[in-house]
């Protein structure tokens, strides 16, 4: 039960992680490119 328990925080934690960390890139990703010489 405790597996389950830890499994489950695990994978909200994760999401949530995840999800913050997505929504910050794509927020501040305009401001990242250089206005000349991109080299990606």
């Amino acid at each position: 039960m405790i597996e389950n328990d830890a499994g489950l925080a695990a994978g909200v934690l994760f999401v949530v992680v995840f999800t913050f960390y997505f929504t910050v890139s794509i927020a501040t990703r305009p401001f990242d490119q250089p206005k000349t010489g991109s080299t990606a």
